[in-house]
């Protein structure tokens, strides 16, 4: 039996997983996964917004490969959660011991696994590189004022840094859909640059109502877009991406849902992402920037990570960060192809631990960037470079 879209497995409570295990499920002799989904090691039940739920997702694919052996999510959890706990859950582990479990849990996924990466076929396939930056921005007068009258609802002050207007009772009209949100501001800087260097630009938000907002925009700056999100069709879907990758396409921007955006969707023909807010499961955003970087790009890809400093979403990112530590800790680190020598993977595991994860969010306690470190940012050359500055 063989599994595609296999990350699907991860939730044992889903239809797909009971129907192929259940007790009128298929039978099969051996079974294999495949998924272009990178796997997440969700280890822990990590504090953070919305919880994550408590199926083991790596112990659930184990257990459908070999549930005779993976019978008990129990002693899995117990056993290789330490490492890799945070916040209200940390617990004391030195590094020794640390190293000793994860060497543990390679040694178990090693016999079951294996994994080709896009930086693997790099030599075969000259597929150009990929960068990613945060642009710092500033608040408006009203996000300012709104910030400090809203209670410690996270979703409520994540509206507030993405735009007032996703408050209906704050809507000042159209004229003043710019000036009111740092955000847009600083996009409506960039975008022409953008441009103007002939790159085409995705931009994502986890808020529908937000791409709502952001189409009003391009409406109003006439420029050529596409939205995608939940409320697409599957048949709508499928026509955008053919407009979208068509040759000499007119549109220049094209705005996604985080989640409907970030699979099953090829858009290689853009060269630039926008994540416009970022996910707390930051394998939504990897999905979403994966969207360019694929078979079929020739220009480098640069990822521009728009976040207000000293708010809300910082912890968003900082979070995202150390799962994604995480992951790079348990499953990175043991390679799991049949090139690499164990303790090669053993060496690589030392280095990780050998020094800390600098969260990029670190960088964003400075102040906002000025025009100059923007123009940096966001060119591919010193050519764009001294374009950018030339439109200032």
């Amino acid at each position: 039996m063989v599994v595609d879209e296999g990350h699907r497995l991860k939730n044992r409570e889903s239809k797909l997983f009971s129907c192929l295990t259940g007790r009128n499920g298929y039978r099969a002799s051996h079974r294999l996964i495949l998924s272009g989904t990178p796997l997440q090691a969700r280890l822990l039940t990590l504090a953070h917004f919305p919880s994550p739920p408590p199926i083991h997702e790596l112990w659930s694919l184990l257990n459908f490969l070999l549930p005779e052996v993976f019978d008990t999510n129990e002693d899995f959890q117990e056993w290789f959660s330490k490492p890799f706990r945070t916040g209200d859950d940390e617990v004391d582990v030195d590094d020794e011991e640390k190293e000793f479990l994860i060497k543990c849990l390679h040694a178990i996924l090693r016999p079951f696994m294996t994994r080709r990466l896009k930086a693997d076929l790099k030599d075969i396939m000259q597929l150009p590189e990929t960068r990613e930056n945060i642009l710092k921005c500033e608040f408006s007068s009203l996000q300012k004022v709104l910030y400090l009258q809203m209670n410690n609802r996270v979703a409520q002050l994540r509206k507030v840094c993405n735009h007032p207007f996703l408050f209906d009772e704050y809507f000042l009209g159209n004229e003043f859909l710019i000036r009111s949100c740092g955000k847009l501001e600083l996009l409506d800087r960039i975008l022409p640059k953008l441009q103007a260097a002939d790159h085409r630009v995705l931009i994502y938000s986890q808020m529908v109502k937000l791409l709502h907002i952001l189409q009003g925009y391009c409406e109003m700056k006439r420029y050529k877009h596409l939205v995608l999100s939940g409320e697409s069709s599957s048949e709508d879907r499928i026509n955008m991406m053919k407009l979208w990758n068509a040759e000499d396409s007119e549109y220049f921007i094209f705005m996604l849902s985080t989640r409907a955006g970030g699979q099953g969707i090829n858009l290689q023909t853009a060269d630039t992402v926008i994540i416009y807010d970022s996910d707390w499961n930051p394998m939504m955003d990897e999905q979403a920037k994966a969207r360019v970087h694929r078979l079929g790009q020739t220009k480098q890809c640069l990822v521009l990570r728009l976040i207000t400093p000293n708010t809300v979403e910082e912890k968003v990112n900082k979070r995202a960060q150390t799962r994604l530590a995480n992951e790079d800790l348990a499953i990175e680190t043991g390679r799991f192809n049949l090139r690499t020598d164990v303790e090669d993977t053993h060496e690589l595991l030392k280095q990780k631990l050998a020094k800390e994860f600098e969260s990029k969010m670190e960088q964003a306690k400075e102040q906002v960037h000025t025009d100059e470190e923007v123009n940096e940012l966001i060119a591919r050359s010193q050519e764009e470079i001294d374009l950018f500055n030339e439109m200032d």
